[in-house]
C-alpha cells in the first residue's frame, strides 16, 4: 500500500467494492465459524515453521505441514483481528499508544463517506489502512470496519501465514481445504483455517490479463486456477455482534 495509492478514486472504488462483496456474502453465506458459541482461538504469530493448526472449534487434527511459499522477510508482523492493537475496540488513541503518534496519519474521504486511519505512510512496506464508519445516531465517535493491506512488498502476513504476492493455490493450502469467492474476492473459507468466530478475513485476487468474472467460484475452479491468480490485496472486516 504506498501512499499515493490512498489518493487514487480506483483504490478506493476497489476497496468499496470488497466491502460491498463481503457484506452481501455475510449475509447469505456466513462461515460455520461464525455460527460457533466457542470462544475466540488465541491469535496467530508468523509462522516460524510450515505446520498448520486445525479449523477454530475443530475437533479435528492438526492438519499435515505445508511448504512455506517463500521466505518470510526478517521484519514480517502478523496481523490479525484481536491482537497487536487490531482489537474491535480499536480507537485512534489505542493505536497511537501501540505504534506511536508519529506513525499514525488520519484521512478522510467525503465523497464515500468515511474515515481511516493509515499506519505507517511513510513506510509502504509497513503500511496499512484502517477504516471506519461513522457511528449510530446518538453514539459518540465511529465504529471500526476494516484493516486492509496491498503494497507488493508489504512486511504484514494475514492470520500468520498469507503474504501479498501469494497464490490461489498457497491460500487454499493453509486453509486447509477449497474456499469460495465472488470474482476476485474471498467470501467464505468454508470452515477452513482462515476462518474466525470474530472477523472476516479475505484476499482480492488478481492476474496478468482480464479482471476476473464477476460470479461465483470455488477455489478449485479450473478456469479460474487457470489464470494463476495471486493475491494483491488483504484484510479483514470485523463481524457486528
Amino acid at each position: 500500500m504506498r501512499q499515493s495509492s490512498h489518493a487514487t478514486s480506483g483504490a478506493r472504488f476497489a476497496a468499496g467494492a470488497i466491502m460491498a462483496v463481503l457484506a452481501a456474502c455475510t449475509d447469505r453465506q456466513p462461515s460455520p465459524a461464525s455460527q460457533s458459541s466457542s470462544p475466540a482461538p488465541a491469535g496467530p504469530q508468523v509462522a516460524a515453521s510450515n505446520e498448520t493448526s486445525a479449523a477454530p472449534g475443530s475437533d479435528a487434527p492438526p492438519r499435515a505441514a505445508l511448504p512455506l511459499s517463500r521466505p518470510l522477510p526478517p521484519d514480517a508482523r502478523p496481523l490479525a483481528c484481536g491482537l497487536g492493537g487490531f482489537e474491535r475496540d480499536i480507537t485512534r488513541d489505542k493505536l497511537v499508544a501501540v505504534f506511536g503518534a508519529n506513525n499514525v496519519s488520519d484521512m478522510r474521504n467525503e465523497e464515500e463517506g468515511f474515515g481511516s486511519i493509515v499506519l505507517f505512510a511513510h513506510d509502504p512496506r509497513r503500511a496499512l489502512e484502517i477504516r471506519f464508519a461513522p457511528a449510530p445516531a446518538g453514539d459518540q465517535g465511529r465504529i471500526p470496519e476494516s484493516v486492509e493491506v496491498s503494497d507488493p512488498d508489504s512486511i504484514w502476513v494475514l492470520n500468520g501465514r498469507l503474504r501479498i504476492g501469494d497464490s490461489l493455490e498457497t491460500a487454499e493450502q493453509y486453509n486447509g481445504g477449497t474456499f469460495a469467492l465472488f470474482g476476485s474476492v474471498s467470501t467464505s473459507w468454508q470452515g477452513g483455517a482462515m476462518d474466525n468466530p470474530d472477523c472476516a478475513y479475505w484476499v482480492n485476487l488478481s492476474e496478468p490479463g482480464p479482471a476476473i468474472d464477476a460470479r461465483d467460484y470455488r477455489s478449485d475452479d479450473p478456469a479460474l486456477r487457470a489464470r494463476r491468480p495471486s493475491i494483491v490485496r488483504f484484510g479483514f472486516t470485523w463481524i457486528a455482534n
